[in-house]
């Protein structure tokens, strides 16, 4: 049997040798960290990601890519691809690559876990590691129903309903009351409300004299993420009704007074109509017996 030549052998070790260094890269994605989570539809996500394995120089270059599919994308201020060169790390470090996205979230995103894919390769190889995730989505915001419940131009004195017609229950609630160019505030500009459940209502009073137009209102809360939010609100005014209300209950008040006087005069006339008549009973006996 004829032996192999040796310009042959070369050949085949060095190819034992590529596969084998090849082989020994094992590269692996994980998902460390979601904030906030879980994150409310429209709003931005932070992802970190870590990938092991990198610290084998038979990598080459390592790729790392987010496929952007619904309903995430990449912030403009971030590359979708990342890129490293296996093998190139100090031993005082760990032998991990740390790789941090921001992705926006698109507001129709559906509540729970959401799936996002991203791919890893490397250039001593062909084909990709596809890893898969998933990131957890939940509105957490609420809304509001706000209306004017009350206003007494006498006193100055401006009442708002408010209404948590939303799904989520919060916490720390406060209305703001600017100045306005049809509300001058007489008082404070802000009422602390406290927790108001989902489907509750509460009220807030202002010291404030307002004429007909619209009211801007800025309701302040924390959600059920510990998260301080700001939805502005705006309610529709006009002041006839409750100015013709309180001149009614005026007009009542002062209808019920002169009933009273009349009550109380009648009663005083009844009282000093009995006491004359006695009187003349006895002045008539006297002179009867005399």
């Amino acid at each position: 049997m004829k032996t192999l030549e040796p310009r042959l052998l070369l050949i085949l070790g060095m190819f034992i040798f590529l596969v084998s260094f090849a082989s020994a890269c094992n590269l692996r994605a994980t998902l460390v960290n979601q904030d906030p989570y879980p994150v409310t539809p429209g709003e931005n996500v932070k992802l970190v990601f870590q990938v092991t394995g990198v610290q084998d120089e038979g990598c080459g270059r390592i790729n790392f890519e987010f496929k952007e599919e619904f309903p995430f994308t990449v912030d403009p201020s971030m590359n979708p691809l990342r890129t490293i060169e296996g093998g190139i790390y100090s031993k005082d470090y760990a032998d991990f690559w740390l790789l941090p996205y921001i992705l926006r979230v698109d507001k129709d995103a559906k509540e729970g876990d959401n799936q996002i894919d991203v791919l890893i390769s490397k250039s001593t190889s062909a084909g990709s590691i596809l890893s898969s995730f998933n990131v957890n989505v939940k509105d957490v915001k609420t809304d509001f129903e706000v209306s004017v419940k009350n206003y007494d131009p006498s006193t100055n004195k401006i009442t708002f309903e408010i209404l948590n017609k939303g799904k989520n229950n919060i916490e720390a609630l406060s209305v703001e009351l600017k100045a306005q160019e049809n509300v001058v505030l007489r008082g404070t500009s802000t009422n602390i409300i406290g927790s108001l459940d989902s489907n509750d209502f509460t009220t807030a009073d202002f010291e404030a004299s307002a004429e007909k137009g619209d009211i801007e209102l800025v309701m302040h809360y924390t959600d059920i993420t510990d998260n301080r939010r700001s939805v502005n609100e705006t309610v529709s005014f006009d002041p006839a009704p409750f100015i013709l209300k309180s001149k009614a209950n005026q007009g009542s008040s002062t209808g019920k007074y002169v009933t009273i006087l009349i009550v109380i005069g009648g009663i005083g006339y009844y009282i000093y109509r009995r006491k004359k008549k006695k009187e003349e009973r006895r002045k008539l006996l006297h002179e009867h017996k005399r």
